[in-house]
């Protein structure tokens, strides 16, 4: 180890250590060669100096020559000595004390490499100033060498920015102790000494007591300049701003408000008038802050793994979009693929394949999506309030929402609609209250126009109070998403009374024709071209999938086509040949096949035909064919082309357009239509018209029981099997469903199959 020896002699002192020789370092002067002028305040002026001994650069700070009395000199020294005797890391340390040939007072301190705050806070635009979390930490470390004074008994007085120092290398020093007192001195106040802006008001008075309290204040004006990038006192004038002090009524404008609620706390705490109400030490100052921080950290953290997790789920749902996109192609892959029922397993191979593929990759879609919601709802845990989290959130919920909103799943809605309101989005209240817009024009313009909201009363949707519109057409007319129904009248035309759907957030656009009877015919029903929900049905046998079709404009007859009417066909075929119109009376039972005859003067009747009753009964007991004939038949008596609906016809004619279940609403009861359970006696036929509940939107009847009617189009061509639709007289309530499909025979007639005609408009 090298030892250090000091000698004097004269006025020169010599260094000697035991390995190397004596070094000289003189006088004051000789020692501290000044270099430069560094900076000055109201005790002193401070150099930057090099000690020759140390060789090093260091601070000096020389008392100012103007005030050179015994009470300056006296705070001067007292303030070196308060310096030297704080040994704290953030306290710049002492090296040497002296006078100068000039008779000055001096003492030598640490060189401070970095800058003031003040100037850090000047510029909060340069990319390297500090951030509120870095300033912050700055804070505590002078709230702790604070706290070291005030344990030593020293008060401050002149905590401000300028007296903090930010070293290069992120020390922080709290410099310049010439206005610091002993904690116990008390005499009586005469000047105001210290920073106006940066005063407690019992500084502001001159008071003779004063405690930590008032370095605490400091500490509240610092942290709310910190926090707010202002002063919480400012005025034109120093009298002006003490007057502000001493009342210390602080600003609490707007950029008072944006600051974290909990520092606006503790800065209240601190800014208190009155020195008792104040945060009880510079250390419980830096607690609160430090609390703080360490959740802005633990929060940094979280928003950390909230990105991550956000990351994760988007890379599951890009898998989820590809896989759906996946199975659409199987879809179309698996409905190409042709194969017998009786075809062996060589054949069948690249049919189960595919369905093997379609089942893995619907298994996969999901698990991707479970994972996302996984990760999501991990992100919204670590980050609860991220904008970007519960939009990603939202975005899978609104997905599932549509999916049941779609498939009628109320409680799935229920669950979904509470998760997504409590996300908190505008945009999703907006989407969830559903607002949308209509827009219809007619062909004449209506006179007048009544809107009506589908209400369900007793099972059955009726419409309720109605608004009337003006005349004219309907142009974005704003409507809560619903079912309605709309009556557009003119004095020349036949009134048209049709069902609305508003889907969530949707604008309806229609464009109707008024149609005169003659064009109707009284028959018959009015149906306005557009799309429809249909399908989709799980709770019924062979549902198409669910599909919105365009549908163009058609007229569909009010009731199947009943005994009487048939009758008049039969009879035109009678009037040409009797055996041939014997050919094709319906076989209504086998118990009497003779019940429909062909008597000897041709006259087709059949048994009981003079009960008004069975007259309206549907015809049955005819093959797809007859249906068709009697569509020509028709045609050529009344000079109009009739023909089977189509099954979107069909179905469209039947619930409308807002893809209910059943012609009447959502809810079946067996006496609203005829089936099997509608009457306590034997199933049999009743006339057309019975049950006025089975009434379509548009007024069309019998369409969920009564009779099935064939239609004009391949329920399986491959199996020859013609579309029947509809429930009928000795049938459950699985085929009063309006999506109800089943496919018969069509050469082949059935008790339970009649038909119903459509015809186009020109």
């Amino acid at each position: 180890m090298t030892l250090i020896r000091w000698s004097s002699a004269g006025d020169d002192s010599v260094a000697t250590t035991s390995d190397a020789p004596a070094v000289s370092y003189g006088s004051y002067e000789q020692r501290y060669q000044v270099e430069e002028f560094i900076g000055e305040g109201g005790m002193g002026r401070v150099f930057l100096g090099r000690d020759s001994v140390l060789q090093r650069h260091v601070a000096i700070k020389y008392s100012r020559e103007d005030a050179q009395t015994d009470a300056t000199q006296g705070q001067f020294w007292y303030e070196a000595v308060n310096s030297g005797r704080l040994d704290h890391p953030c306290i710049p340390p002492v090296h040497d004390v002296g006078v100068d040939s000039r008779g000055r007072a001096f003492y030598v301190m640490r060189l401070i490499r970095g800058t003031s705050l003040r100037d850090v806070l000047a510029r909060p635009d340069d990319p390297d100033a500090l951030g509120l979390t870095r300033l912050l930490n700055v804070f505590v470390q002078v709230c702790g060498a604070v706290q070291f004074a005030h344990e030593a008994e020293i008060l401050h007085l002149d905590i401000k920015p300028d007296n903090i120092m930010v070293g290069t290398y992120g020390e922080v020093y709290l410099v310049d102790w010439g206005l610091s007192k002993p904690l116990e001195q008390s005499t009586p106040g005469t000047t105001v000494q210290g920073t106006p802006s940066y005063m407690a008001p019992e500084q502001a008075e001159a008071s003779s007591t004063l405690t930590p309290a008032t370095d605490v204040f400091a500490l509240g004006i610092i942290l709310y300049e910190l926090t707010t990038g202002i002063r919480p006192f400012r005025s034109d004038s120093v009298e002006g701003l003490l007057k502000k002090i001493r009342k210390a009524p602080f600003d609490r404008g707007a950029a008072w408000e944006g600051s974290p609620a909990a520092l606006r706390e503790l800065i209240t705490e601190c800014l208190q008038k009155r020195p008792e109400q104040r945060p009880a030490s510079a250390a419980a100052v830096a607690a609160q802050v430090q609390e703080f921080l360490d959740g802005r950290q633990e929060k940094a953290r979280q928003l950390k793994d909230a990105e991550l997790s956000l990351d994760k789920s988007h890379d599951q749902l890009a898998d989820h979009a590809r896989l759906l996109e996946e199975e659409k192609q199987l879809e179309k892959t698996l409905a190409a693929i042709d194969v017998d029922e009786e075809a062996g397993s060589a054949e069948k191979r690249e049919l189960w394949e595919c369905q093997d593929a379609l089942h893995a990759c619907r298994r996969d879609a999901a698990v991707a999506m479970e994972k996302a919601l996984r990760f999501l709802l991990q992100a919204q845990k670590d980050a609860p309030h991220d904008l970007r989290v519960r939009r990603a959130l939202a975005d899978v919920y609104w997905s599932r929402f549509q999916h049941a909103e779609a498939n009628n799943d109320a409680f799935q809605l229920l669950y979904l609609e509470t998760q997504l309101r409590q996300l908190n989005l505008v945009e999703i209240d907006n989407l969830l209250l559903g607002v949308g817009t209509l827009t219809l024009r007619c062909t004449p313009e209506p006179e007048n126009v009544i809107l009506q909201r589908l209400e369900e009363e007793d099972r059955v949707l009726k419409p309720g109070e109605r608004i009337d519109l003006p005349g004219n057409n309907i142009d974005n007319y704003s409507l809560p998403m619903g079912r309605y129904q709309v009556t557009l009248s003119h004095p020349n035309f036949r009134t048209i009374v049709a069902p609305i759907a508003i889907g969530r957030c949707q604008n309806v656009e229609q464009n109707w024709r008024f149609r005169s009877e003659d064009e109707i015919d009284e028959q018959f029903v009015q149906i306005p071209p557009g799309p429809f929900i249909m399908g989709g049905d799980d709770r019924t046998f062979a549902s198409a999938p669910r599909s919105i079709p365009q549908v163009d404009e058609f007229a569909i007859a009010r009731f199947p086509v009943t005994w009487i009417e048939y009758r008049e066909f039969l009879q035109s075929i009678a009037d040409r040949s009797r055996e041939a119109a014997k050919s094709r009376l319906p076989q209504v039972s086998t118990k009497d096949p003779d019940s429909w005859n062909v008597n000897a003067d041709g006259r087709v009747d059949w048994k009981n035909s003079g009960n008004p009753k069975e007259q309206q009964w549907p015809i049955f007991m005819v093959t797809h064919q007859d249906a068709i004939d009697y569509c020509a038949w028709k045609s050529a008596r009344d000079g109009r082309s009739y023909r089977l609906p189509t099954d979107e016809e069909w179905e469209k004619a039947a619930r409308g357009v807002d893809g209910r279940t059943f012609p009447w609403g959502d809810q079946f009861d067996a006496s609203f239509c005829k089936n099997s359970k509608s009457t306590p006696n034997k199933a049999q036929p009743e006339a057309v018209g019975q049950y006025p509940a089975d009434c379509s939107p548009y007024g069309v009847r019998d369409m969920a029981g009564g009779i099935r009617e064939w239609c004009d189009a391949w329920f399986n061509e491959k199996d020859n099997q013609k579309l029947v639709r509809g429930g009928s007289w000795n049938f459950s309530s699985i085929g009063s469903h309006c999506a109800y499909r089943v496919g018969c025979v069509p050469y082949e007639a059935y008790v339970f199959i009649g038909f119903r005609l459509v015809h186009d408009f020109e």
